[in-house]
């Protein structure tokens, strides 16, 4: 600890003066990917298919926040800087985490039930991870803005409680993203025992859920090594040590974000999606229970397919 504390007293907050050159990469980086998202929201809303704008959002701040570790670069000592650098960076995994898991509630809304765990709605699934993410970034605000009024008092003041609000908010966001992919494993299992013979169904849409997962997987890392990160604190043996940072931060995020360029949800998505579905058909149930393994009769693969609608039974 005593050798972390010279770095810091020698170096200024970050514990080493950040490199420009990744700096400026990373920005450049996310600058891009802030353009392409939001000329792709712009497009489709032009077409008439909102579509979250937290990727766009979420790409601006994390240039910003490079922005700034270039600043670092000509004034280590900038506390101000590297406070709100610090909390750009923990902020906006979060609003990326909005369009996985709106696209993963969505895709199980629109295969129905039969390819979700068992006694869950898909209805249920997205608003239980928007209030995962919610909570999550709220905690996360909470506790960086607390840490940063406490580095701002005159004496400085102890960062260990605003720290450890940031430790739990990064823990509900790897549980969730940990949630997320157990759903998914669930929905590759089922969709490989009885393919959906839905329209939507198709090596295109197949291919989109497929980049979703890995831009989630990547920013599951990232959650995973920023709570690791804080559990040793702001001047820790992993944040004083830039390596870390760009390899297991910068690096995935950037590539997560850029992956959903050529992938983004609303030119994959269907249209007629519904958050309100759910199963009131005798027939659609069955489906479910077969699928399931609580009934001996094989599984239909239009059983297996189709969407619970609250007006299915009606039609």
């Amino acid at each position: 600890m005593e050798e972390l504390l010279d770095r810091v007293s020698a170096h200024g907050p970050y514990g080493y003066r950040p490199h420009l050159v990744p700096a400026i990469v990373f920005l450049v980086v996310y600058a891009i990917a802030a353009a392409a998202h939001i000329f792709l929201g712009v497009k489709h809303l032009k077409q008439g298919r909102l579509w979250l704008p937290t990727l766009a959002f979420g790409c601006v701040v994390e240039a910003a926040a490079m922005a700034l570790r270039v600043l670092g670069h000509y004034q280590p000592t900038n506390i101000n800087a590297y406070i709100a650098q610090q909390v750009m960076s923990v902020l906006t995994p979060a609003f990326f985490a909005a369009a996985h898991f709106s696209v993963g509630g969505l895709a199980l809304v629109l295969f129905g039930a039969a390819y979700a765990p068992r006694k869950v709605a898909p209805r249920r699934i997205l608003p239980f991870f928007v209030t995962v993410d919610v909570l999550s970034l709220i905690l996360q605000g909470t506790g960086s803005g607390m840490a940063a009024v406490a580095e701002q008092q005159e004496p400085p003041q102890s960062t260990f409680t605003g720290a450890w609000i940031v430790v739990g908010g990064l823990i509900i966001q790897l549980m969730g993203y940990l949630a997320f992919n157990a759903l998914a494993v669930v929905f590759l299992l089922r969709v490989r025992r009885a393919p959906p013979t839905s329209p939507h169904w198709t090596p295109r849409f197949r291919l989109f859920l497929l980049a979703v997962w890995l831009s989630s997987l990547l920013v599951l890392l990232r959650s995973a090594f920023r709570t690791a990160e804080m559990l040793k604190g702001w001047i820790g043996p992993i944040a004083t040590v830039e390596v870390w940072f760009y390899c297991l931060d910068a690096l995935p995020v950037s590539l997560a974000v850029l992956i959903l360029v050529p992938f983004y949800p609303a030119r994959f998505l269907p249209d007629d999606i519904r958050l309100g579905a759910h199963c009131t058909n005798d027939e659609e149930l069955g489906a479910v229970d077969e699928l399931k393994g609580t009934s001996s009769a094989p599984l239909s693969p239009a059983a297996a397919s189709r969407p619970l609608s609250r007006h299915s039974s009606a039609s």
